[in-house]
């Protein structure tokens, strides 16, 4: 199982007060699931420079429209 700083009593929680039910297996699949999501997301969001952007450093060769 992975890690999350969220129990699972209290992403039940979560779970039941945006009016949602699942099963019991279908719960432990989506805890386990944010566990990685949450992981996931901790990689991703870093800062940035701008030139990290794609569309800031390409630059289109212009063709003649013979």
């Amino acid at each position: 199982m992975t890690h999350t700083d969220l129990s699972q009593k209290d992403f039940r929680s979560l779970i039941a007060q945006q009016g949602l039910t699942y099963d019991e297996a279908e719960l432990a699949e989506f805890y386990e699931a944010y566990g990685l999501v949450r992981a996931m997301a901790s990689r991703v969001r870093k800062p940035r420079s701008y030139m990290a952007e794609p569309v800031a450093v390409f630059a289109p060769v212009q063709t003649s429209s013979t």
